[in-house]
């Protein structure tokens, strides 16, 4: 990645260890698939043009701008997010806001908020925008001359435990795969013959073994375009929507945060069985299919037969839910945006443009 000329200044601007970021500081991140530039070409080549559509290239190429209220919490989503995502490891820059720019009202959402905004002509969908590199570190920059601080990381692949506690908990034991859809899954198999893709295709075809002690939709999108939380003022995306509420959902699986990381994935179907033990269920069946791990969580490259071979001997709950494409949910009010002028965020420039435009809106239109 380029180097930013606020990088100069190491001591103040940019953190060694995201340890370092002072206590009560808040995030707005920048995440991303970290795809070889070769695949993301070839999925180029063969993709096609489909009227009110993103081209697959672009989708797994976009960048998601999302925000956290604490560094622990930022550490939790970027874990959550690499666990269902088995292809790629994500990359981010995390901008780290200091306390004192908290305590005067600019917190992490204010910052997503914001480059939403800057960046509102190159939206994908939910939180996810079509960037390049070059866009991500204009976007930076405008946070660090406010004061903010910049940590550039990656996560890491979680590995498989086989031989963990296996205590017994009632529960669901499921295997859940991504549905892509028809043109998405035809540049996959197609890419899949080549020898240069085959691993990177096995994982986006593989299936994930998991437990939880429920199965819940989350925070996804209804069909009749309604939230399930009520929540107007967020994006049409979810898995920043239980922010305050983490420890809620451990041990569920949140079918909105599987389907939604990614702006590419549609759909998911689970497969699911009830048990008295899921966590010593779940062990036997990573066991059983230690061989055909992908090296990444709990994904495996089991085709449709073998996993029905599997669950035949239980009772099956089947479920798809399929993410609702629309347009953006986000107002943007002239008040709210001029404090961000007054912050050095947004030019005034800029908010002028974007008025005329019909982008940012007078209250009493409303």
């Amino acid at each position: 990645m380029p180097q930013d000329d606020n990088k100069k200044d190491n001591k103040v601007k940019v953190l060694n260890k995201l340890n370092e970021a002072p206590k009560g500081s808040q995030v707005t991140y920048l995440a991303w698939i970290d795809l070889l530039e070769e695949f993301l070409s070839a999925v180029a080549t063969e993709d096609v043009d489909i009227p009110n559509r993103k081209s697959f290239a672009i989708r797994l190429n976009a960048t998601k701008i999302g925000q956290a209220k604490s560094i622990k919490k930022f550490k939790i989503k970027m874990a959550r997010l690499q666990s269902i995502i088995p292809f790629a490891t994500i990359r981010y820059i995390a901008i780290i806001i200091p306390p004192h720019l908290v305590e005067k009202g600019f917190t992490g959402k204010h910052g997503e908020q914001s480059a939403h905004l800057v960046y509102i002509d190159y939206w994908v969908l939910g939180e996810w925008f079509d960037l390049a590199i070059a866009q991500r570190e204009a976007l930076v920059a405008r946070f660090l001359r406010l004061g903010c601080l910049r940590f550039d990381g990656q996560t890491s692949s979680p590995q498989l435990n086989l031989t963990g506690d296996i205590a017994g908990t009632r529960g669901k034991v499921y295997f859940a795969r991504f549905d892509w859809d028809e043109h998405d899954l035809k540049i996959i198999t197609t890419l899949q013959q080549n020898v240069a893709h085959q691993s990177t295709c096995m994982k986006m075809l593989s299936v994930k073994i998991g437990s939880g002690k429920v199965i819940i939709r989350g925070g996804d999108v209804d069909s009749d375009g309604s939230d399930d939380n009520d929540d107007d003022d967020d994006d049409d995306d979810d898995d920043d929507d239980d922010d305050d509420d983490d420890d809620e959902y451990v041990g569920t699986f949140r079918g909105s945060q599987f389907i939604t990381f990614t702006s590419q994935l549609t759909e998911t179907t689970i497969k699911a069985f009830e048990c008295n033990g899921m966590r010593r269920e779940e062990r036997l069946l990573h066991n059983r299919n230690h061989s055909k791990w992908v090296g990444s969580g709990e994904w495996f490259n089991l085709n449709d037969a073998e996993v029905d071979m599997q669950i035949v001997p239980h009772a099956i709950i089947k479920t798809t839910w399929e993410r609702q494409r629309r347009g953006r949910r986000s107002c943007y009010y002239e008040d709210e945006v001029y404090v961000w002028v007054n912050l050095g965020i947004i030019e005034e420039r800029e908010m002028q443009d974007w008025t005329v435009e019909g982008k940012i809106h007078h209250r009493e239109e409303e």
